[in-house]
């Protein structure tokens, strides 16, 4: 019996051991979302140690509020981790590793965040009598509304609204001047838009008008993708002889693929052309207009922009990104007072990288402080005047980032613009020795 009882508690200490090392911390957070949690960094040693933080992957949409900290020796510190997936963010588990380093120990936060997808509004209404238009919504989530309406494709009026949690129910006065218009309801999260519907209305004549039109107007559109127009008719019904007047509104940035003839007029209205027409019809007699957007060569030219980009893109692609930044932002060098510089090297492929070599040279100005509080160099070499230090890394897993840090302080002050030397990165990826410099730092 007491052999049972000491096995269940040896299971019991081993299942609980197993948890607290490969224990997830579960987080739920939806698209376009903004969450926060803690990352605990507890120093155990009797020294003071600096840490950098980092997470294994490449995720932008994961901050911290440092990037290094550090902790006094038996104390700890929590770091604030922010979690922002935007709505292109796919939906779905992601596991991620938080790692906290520094030169005795590396501390690890393990986290399993659930991405699910934002629910877009319930479009349950949207009718028009001939002076209002009615828009109700229920939806699960905050956006914003953009309520468009266009007469003749030109945008004559916009109307922001915000949608909340619920049911909204919105009327919008519409305007009673003749034609045919369209209202399109866009729904936004932050910047970018979730869904759109478009409601197509006309008024046919002017309320409290004495005298009726009996010109009959027909509108055939039509749109092949990247060539667009219309054609209108106009039949004179009536018995009478009568004048009309018509026009369109086209933006200026859009006048070279407008084609139109046997307009009257063309003027300059804001941002806009504005085509004219008028004609005179007799009693049984038809007038066409017909017009037409040709954005075919623009497709053609933007196809070679984007192939030529696609080649740039593939020919400038780096591997490894790597990034040399002042700890603190500095406007001029002062004598006497330090200057902590960093080096972030990530990796960006999903290959491991072999025998790293990072380097870096510390100007004669500068006076080399030899304590550091992240890790230490491999070498500090002197080559003349100038120190040389190089950090040696056997592997780098794929789409790992490492920081290496160091301080200087300057021999000498200096107001003029003063530019750092280029930290330097040799690496081995699939047996081909590559090289790569960092971006220039200049005060």
């Amino acid at each position: 019996m007491r052999q049972e009882i000491n096995l269940f508690i040896f299971i019991l200490v081993l299942f609980g051991s197993i948890s607290s090392v490969y224990g997830l911390e579960t987080v739920n957070v939806k698209q376009g979302e903004y969450k926060k949690l803690l990352f605990e960094i507890n120093n155990s040693y009797t020294d003071e140690l600096r840490y950098s933080i980092y997470s294994v992957g490449w995720y932008p949409w994961i901050f911290f509020s440092y990037s290094q900290i550090t902790v006094p020796p038996g104390e700890s510190k929590n770091i604030s981790v922010f979690l922002q997936p935007s709505v292109v963010i796919e939906k779905g588990e992601y596991y991620i590793k938080l790692i906290a380093k520094s030169r005795k120990d590396e501390i690890e936060k393990h986290l399993k965040i659930i991405v699910s997808d934002l629910k877009k509004p319930e479009i349950k209404e949207f009718v028009c009598d001939g002076k209002n238009l009615g828009l109700v919504v229920e939806s699960e989530e905050n956006f914003g509304l953009f309520l468009d309406i266009y007469k003749e494709d030109q945008l004559i009026k916009r109307i922001s609204e915000n949608i909340s949690v619920g049911e909204n129910s919105f009327t919008f006065p519409l305007d009673s001047e003749y034609g045919a218009y369209v209202a399109e309801a866009s729904f936004l999260k932050d910047t970018t838009v979730i869904t759109r519907i478009n409601k197509s209305y006309s008024i046919q004549y002017l309320e409290g008008s004495e005298q009726k039109s009996n010109v009959v107007e027909s509108r055939n559109d039509w749109n092949y993708y990247f060539v667009s127009g219309s054609r209108l008719v106009f039949d004179n019904k009536g018995r009478t002889t009568e004048n009309k007047k018509y026009s369109v509104f086209v933006d200026k940035f859009q006048d070279s693929f407008f084609i139109a003839t046997d307009y009257k007029e063309k003027l300059i209205e804001g941002s806009s052309y504005k085509y004219i027409w008028e004609f005179v019809l007799l009693p049984n007699q038809k007038y066409i207009i017909s017009y037409s957007y040709n954005y075919s060569l623009f497709l053609i030219l933007c196809l070679a922009i984007i192939f030529f980009i696609v080649l740039l893109s593939l020919s400038l692609r780096r591997e490894v990104k790597v990034k040399k930044f002042l700890v603190n932002r500095i406007n001029k060098l002062d004598e006497g007072k330090e200057v902590g510089v960093c080096i972030e090297v990530i990796n960006k492929t999903k290959h491991e990288l072999n025998n790293v070599l990072i380097e870096d040279y510390i100007q004669p100005i500068f006076k080399l402080n030899k304590e550091f509080a992240g890790v230490r160099p491999d070498k500090i070499i002197k080559i003349g005047a100038k120190d040389k230090l190089v950090w040696k890394v056997s592997r780098f897993e794929p789409r790992e980032t490492r920081v290496f840090s160091y301080k200087i302080t300057p021999r000498v002050g200096l107001i003029e613009t003063y530019s750092f030397s280029l930290a330097k990165v040799r690496y081995k990826i699939k047996e081909l020795v590559k090289l790569v410099f960092s971006n220039q730092i200049t005060i």
